[in-house]
């Protein structure tokens, strides 16, 4: 019985569509590159400052462009073909990476540069995110979207966990610019793949103007309600991931770790995100991915809680149980908000959920304050608490949400 719902064909189903291959190969070069680039920028950022509140401007750099850019993305990714969108985004970012590398190799780069590429990026990324986070759904059936989704995260934690380590290794051999360099042909790499993979059917109304698109789409968003408490949740889920994701390399270096040492920390979270994504892959179709979703945004929570309270040994067991239940979460929150929303809105409401993330990165700012006095453990393990008690009452009183399927 185990074999059966664990069986390879239910895992490799999404395969069959070749479009969908395609789509593999781009998130294989862009998940390496946004691990390699994690680790580096972080790096470069606290060893020119020494300062957690540093890298939480850094943060809160890029989620300001998301609040303003995120709504006007979502409407474009109803409006445009998707995979048109992502392609100029990838090569605006093989110059970005350019530029980077540059000022390292000269000798010139400051924190305001960093910034200032930041801001590039984020217009950027900002941009291709509806687009990236909506696509799937196109390119496969509706039974095995599930099963598309979770093996897309296969591919990218299996890249996060190589780009991560390597990452580190990069920068503690040869330095920080070489990690910039090398990400050039990736992104290459992964426009190419966008470029050949078929043209789809644009399923946005592209005749009204823009701010009337989006007002439709918060409409549209309003009126259903379980798609509110799935943003909701994912909202609430960011409060504590991003300070923990954002802080970690001053965390890393509170228990003596040198940059190789960051980067495996970092590839332990990608290892529990890549077998929590083989798990889902393999399971196909589950039936009450509610009540999933509920228990690994819970579980979630709980390990950041105990990571902020370990010693030295124990920091790797806990990183990988973050990455299993937070990715666990993200693929059943992201599937049900596909399966929830009508086509022509999945990029808007992707949007206004943007938005929300990016307010919520905005709150580094007074965590990072605050982490500078009273340390990265009690801020982020606070809000991670919060967080699960959150997740225990949605579980406890919202039965539509635990019962979706």
């Amino acid at each position: 019985m185990l074999y059966r719902t664990l069986g390879p064909r239910s895992t490799l189903l999404a395969l069959n569509h070749s479009t969908f291959r395609w789509w593999l190969v781009e998130r294989t070069a862009a998940a390496a590159t946004w691990a390699m680039r994690g680790v580096a920028r972080g790096w470069l950022v606290y060893s020119l400052t020494g300062s957690v509140l540093a890298l939480a401007w850094v943060e809160a750099v890029r989620a300001a462009v998301g609040v303003i850019v995120s709504p006007l993305a979502g409407v474009i990714s109803d409006r445009i073909e998707k995979r048109l969108v992502m392609f100029g985004c990838r090569m605006a970012l093989v110059l970005t990476n350019l530029l980077l590398a540059l000022m390292i190799f000269l000798g010139v780069l400051q924190v305001w540069h960093i910034i200032a590429v930041t801001v590039l990026e984020a217009v950027v990324y900002s941009v291709m995110e509806p687009a990236l986070q909506t696509i799937v759904p196109e390119l496969v059936d509706r039974e095995v979207l599930l099963s598309a989704t979770s093996t897309t995260f296969v591919v990218e934690g299996v890249f996060n966990i190589i780009g991560a380590a390597a990452g580190g290794l990069i920068i503690e051999a040869a330095g920080a610019g070489w990690v910039f360099l090398i990400n050039v042909p990736l992104f290459g790499l992964a426009a190419y793949a966008l470029w050949h993979m078929p043209k789809r059917i644009v399923t946005g109304n592209s005749n009204n103007s823009l701010r009337s698109d989006l007002a439709a789409g918060i409409r549209y968003l309003r009126a259903r309600t379980v798609l509110l408490v799935l943003v909701a949740l994912a909202f609430a889920r960011l409060l504590f991931i991003q300070p923990y994701a954002s802080f970690l390399p001053a965390f890393s270096r509170s228990l003596g770790f040198d940059a190789a040492g960051l980067g495996l920390l970092t590839s332990a979270a990608g290892t529990g995100a890549l077998l929590s994504s083989i798990l889902i892959a393999a399971l196909g179709d589950p039936p009450y991915k509610g009540r999933l979703l509920l228990a690994s945004g819970a579980a979630a929570a709980a390990s950041v809680t105990l990571l902020m309270m370990t010693g030295s040994l124990a920091p790797f067991i806990l990183v990988v149980l973050v990455g299993i239940f937070a990715n666990a979460a993200d693929v059943f929150t992201r599937t049900l908000m596909q399966l929830t929303c009508e086509a022509s809105y999945r990029g808007r409401v992707s949007g206004v959920a943007m938005v929300l993330g990016n307010m919520v990165m905005l709150s580094v700012i007074p965590a990072g304050v605050l982490a500078d006095v009273y340390g990265v453990p009690l801020i982020v393990g606070g809000l991670a608490t919060l967080v699960f008690l959150a997740y225990i009452i949605a579980a406890a009183l919202l039965p539509d949400i635990r019962n979706l399927k």
